[in-house]
């Protein structure tokens, strides 16, 4: 093949464009995510995008002939800034530039697959973690920590106090695991945010949005804390688990369409076992192994991956939710070829920047299954 001058800046081009689309038919998270925002990145190469989101409802009002309609209240719009910080590069040496050309223009290459399995790794690690911890308060499905009496005081500080009948069973697991996971007074109580973890009998709850406590004063009880450990799911029972988080999203009005769950693998065999399954459907059968669709349960969207936080025995992160739950954007910045300083060779580099949010009142669009098998 001749070689041209112009030909490193665009075989380097090429590269990155291969690759992103390698990783676009393999990775989870463009598939799960709002990614909305992405262009604006890619065209622009803005490190930063503002997505704005409304706090209240639009109400809908009974009309009456000849008078004046009430004033809609302010729908508190609230900017969030998705910001591209995670930074990742590509730098490896070619030793024969030609050679490299027919990797980077044969998507199927090698080298191309190579990249692109790498980057979803990655990135699909780095969402579904991020997702993971991010979940409104009580649409965490896994085994409630149950504990002794509690007492909630003003500002939401919340202490133990000895449960006569149990002496001891009052303590808070003894770590500091349990901030961000959800609490509540009674089975039927409201899902309050532990905030912040003193010890074992003193912590401190917000709302599930993270502002001021906004429960009664003095509220005592039996503690619960949210699926502070992994249940054991079946063949038999992960459905029903299924459907409790398909129950928690449409308490919060969230739309029926575009909803998903990711399953560890381990998670993924007993799914294929359940009854409840329904596989890919026929004309997408061929490509059930992109994106790690597995199939349809509950009206959502079964994804597998091995990127699933956690393991099987301290228990999976399994993130469910609706698509509008995180944004997601990602770039390559910068593809070139530049010359080897210490070689006779050339040396390719790639810039990935990408990002996730979830401006707080989407947290509502999230959940999990915390489980093992």
């Amino acid at each position: 093949m001749a070689y041209s001058p112009i030909l490193p800046v665009k075989i380097g081009e090429l590269f990155a464009t291969k690759t992103l689309k390698k990783f676009y038919g393999k990775a989870v998270a463009p598939v799960i995510c709002n990614t909305n925002y992405e262009p604006i990145v890619s065209q622009g190469g803005a490190d930063r995008v503002h997505i704005l989101s409304f706090l209240n409802s639009v109400t809908l009002t009974d009309y009456t002939a000849g008078a004046d309609m009430s004033e809609e209240t302010w729908l508190g719009d609230v900017e969030d800034d998705l910001v591209l910080d995670e930074k990742k590069y590509f730098n490896f040496e070619i030793d024969d530039l030609n050679k490299f050309e027919a990797y980077a223009t044969d998507i199927d290459s090698n080298l191309v697959d190579d990249a692109a399995g790498i980057l979803q790794q990655t990135i699909d690690s780095f969402v579904l973690e991020y997702g993971s911890k991010w979940v409104k308060a009580g649409h965490r499905i896994g085994s409630d920590a149950l504990r002794g009496s509690f007492v909630v005081h003003t500002g939401g500080a919340v202490v133990g106090s000895v449960d006569t009948d149990a002496a001891g069973s009052f303590q808070l697991p003894d770590d500091g695991n349990i901030a961000g996971l959800g609490f509540k007074i009674g089975a039927n109580g409201t899902w309050y945010r532990i905030s912040a973890f003193t010890d074992s009998t003193n912590v401190t709850i917000t709302d599930w949005n993270g502002s001021t406590y906004s429960g009664s004063d003095n509220m005592a009880g039996i503690a619960y804390v949210e699926a502070y450990t992994a249940l054991v799911v079946t063949t038999s029972n992960i459905y029903a688990n299924i459907v409790k988080i398909a129950t928690e999203l449409n308490k919060d009005n969230i739309p029926t369409d575009n909803r998903w769950i990711v399953v560890h693998p381990d998670i993924g065999s007993d799914l294929r076992q359940a009854s409840e399954l329904i596989p890919a459907v026929a004309a997408a059968y061929e490509k059930v192994v992109e994106n790690g669709l597995l199939g349809y349960i509950s009206g959502m969207k079964v994804y597998e991956s091995n990127q699933i936080r956690g393991n099987n025995s301290d228990g999976y992160h399994c993130v469910a939710g609706h698509m509008s739950f995180m944004t997601f954007a990602h770039t390559f910045k910068r593809s070139r070829i530049v010359e080897s300083e210490d070689r006779f060779a050339k040396k390719y580099q790639g810039l990935n920047v990408y990002g996730v949010k979830t401006p707080i009142p989407r947290r509502t669009s999230g959940a999990m299954l915390f489980c093992t098998t």
